[in-house]
């Protein structure tokens, strides 16, 4: 077996951005909700199914003259976030994105790390007049390409930590203003390309791939999507 896999990478992380003894980045979350769970105290969980045609349908529905070639992500996501916002207050879709493939000087897929950073769009009902699906994929594939290798080279080198902190700054006052204009936060991680139905530990692959569970701490408003077993569906569950 030992063969056949390829190693970890442990040390890749350290040449984007160096170790440092103490991290000067808050630890706490920067992106905070204000929105509550139900009276129980529990959360609640729906799993939505999108099929290859389903999907087809929504790339029609959401292309537009910014984006005619909408992703199934985009899409999929676009919609789940407007079917959970509330049109006349501004909000928020959080999108965490492996920044692997798109330094300067790529790493590896198997380099380990939290190798990401979040993309945040931001939707304001003020200046808003468009068709709302359209606009939240236009806004989703904006923010998700200000993600590039020129803009990731500051977060490198021995002044990446200080920039990082600036940028979490940046976010926690973007979600703490006033209670009257203060967004609501919504959260996606997508990772319906990361191969989960390829792996074969030997009693060949999965014919279903979810998670084993969800940290309520993290998980209002969180929106995960994973691929199907024919690769061109999403499930998704929120």
């Amino acid at each position: 077996m030992s063969d056949c896999l390829t190693p970890p990478k442990l040390e890749l992380l350290n040449t984007f951005l160096p170790f440092r003894p103490v991290c000067t980045v808050p630890l706490e979350m920067a992106v905070q909700n204000n929105s509550s769970p139900n009276e129980a105290g529990k959360l609640i969980t729906k799993r939505f199914l999108f099929s290859a045609a389903s999907i087809s349908t929504l790339k029609a529905k959401a292309r537009s003259a910014q984006i005619p070639n909408p992703t199934r992500a985009e899409v999929v996501s676009g919609l789940l976030w407007k079917c959970a916002m509330n049109t006349s207050k501004p909000s928020i879709l959080s999108n965490a994105v492996n920044i692997r493939p798109r330094l300067e000087a790529p790493l590896p897929d198997y380099s380990i790390g939290n190798i990401f950073l979040n993309a945040i769009a931001n939707y304001d009902p003020i200046r808003s007049n468009h068709d709302l699906l359209p606009l939240l994929v236009s806004l989703l594939r904006k923010s998700v390409d200000g993600i590039n290798s020129k803009n990731l080279q500051k977060f490198q080198g021995e002044e990446g930590f200080e920039e990082i902190r600036k940028l979490h700054e940046k976010h926690r006052e973007m979600f703490s203003c006033c209670s009257s204009c203060k967004p609501v936060v919504y959260m996606v991680t997508a990772v319906s390309r990361m191969g989960f139905y390829e792996v074969d530990f030997g009693w060949r692959k999965p014919i279903w791939v979810a998670w084993a569970s969800i940290n309520e701490t993290f998980s209002e408003n969180l929106i995960l999507q994973l691929g199907n077993r024919t690769g061109d569906g999403i499930d998704q569950r929120g």
